[in-house]
């Protein structure tokens, strides 16, 4: 196994609203290496996309420690911590997330708005053919099926090449043949060396991955 891509340990997060506070994660750690592809599971509200927010930079955790490659974003300032995330992290999300009114090319460049991604336009080019979307790169995304439209999101995800790849239930709205594709392609990720951690209630989903972690009550349980 490679060095690990990210190092969490005893992470914490509680949210606080007018009904008092909710326990999130109660001291959740977790190691996943380059190369490697880990499904998270467990039953829902056990901390799972929570986990996943706060290994990705988006959200600031109570306690506990996070290293990637080297880093621990939550030190940054808000606007260099930004920059770390557009060249370090790739997100897929269950809803693709993209611009209506952009096409799927310029959906996919959207992370050069951020930063500069040497040869970015041929990077989506080639990402575009890989997932079977070069015939479609002109239209916008109502014009794109379900699994075209994450299919897109995930090109998106990988214009930077980052080191990380997380994936909230990104097959939750596919039927199986297209959860399939959207599920090779995050193997091929894993398989170029990237670290994949993928949020998932699929058992087909899960079955991809090469390492299953279950959560409960904002704990990591168990590893297979």
């Amino acid at each position: 196994m490679t060095e690990p891509v990210v190092r969490a340990s005893g992470l914490t997060k509680r949210y606080r609203g007018g009904g008092g506070e909710v326990g999130a994660l109660d001291g959740a750690g977790l190691e996943v290496a380059g190369g490697e592809f880990v499904a998270v599971c467990g039953p829902s509200g056990c901390g799972k996309s929570t986990l996943l927010s706060v290994l990705g930079g988006l959200l600031r955790p109570d306690g506990g420690e996070l290293d990637i490659g080297g880093t621990d974003p939550y030190a940054l300032a808000a606007g260099a911590r930004a920059r770390f995330r557009a060249e370090n992290v790739g997100f897929v999300f269950q809803d693709a997330h993209l611009v209506p009114y952009l096409d799927v090319f310029d959906n996919v460049m959207a992370p050069t708005l951020a930063m500069r991604v040497q040869g970015a336009a041929g990077r989506a080019r080639e990402l575009l053919e890989t997932f079977g979307l070069g015939d479609r790169r002109a239209h916008v995304p109502s014009a794109l099926s379900a699994g075209e439209q994450q299919r897109a999101a995930l090109a998106r995800a990988l214009l930077a090449s980052p080191g990380l790849v997380l994936a909230d239930e990104p097959t939750g709205n596919l039927d199986r043949g297209n959860a399939e594709r959207v599920l090779g392609h995050l193997a091929d990720c894993a398989a170029g060396g990237a670290a994949v951690v993928m949020v998932t209630h699929d058992e087909g989903a899960m079955e991809a991955a090469g390492r299953r972690v279950t959560m409960d009550s904002g704990r990591i349980t168990d590893e297979q």
